[in-house]
């Protein structure tokens, strides 16, 4: 959805994940670049702070090594969201 240019249904089904499945690490990405592509840093924060208990090495150097392989145009709209997000370089 968040590729797809629907990233407030993005932003709200990544709400849902990370709320029935708090432990699911792969949730909280899509969830983090959609906020922050919508200006809720805020709200980002809480969730990135949630993720940091499962996975304190994610950053966006983490995302850029670590995520599955997508075309540079996807990889470019996540990174701007995570950066948007303020996750760390």
């Amino acid at each position: 959805m968040l590729l797809a240019g629907e990233t407030e249904k993005a932003a709200e089904v990544g709400r849902r994940a990370v709320r029935e499945n708090p432990g699911f690490q792969g949730a909280y990405r899509p969830l983090l670049a959609s906020l922050g592509h919508l200006g809720r840093v805020d709200e980002a924060h809480e969730h990135l702070a949630k993720l940091r208990q499962l996975q304190p090495e994610f950053s966006i150097g983490w995302f850029r090594e670590h995520y599955p392989p997508l075309p540079q145009d996807h990889r470019d709209h996540y990174v701007h969201g995570l950066r948007k997000a303020r996750v760390e370089e």
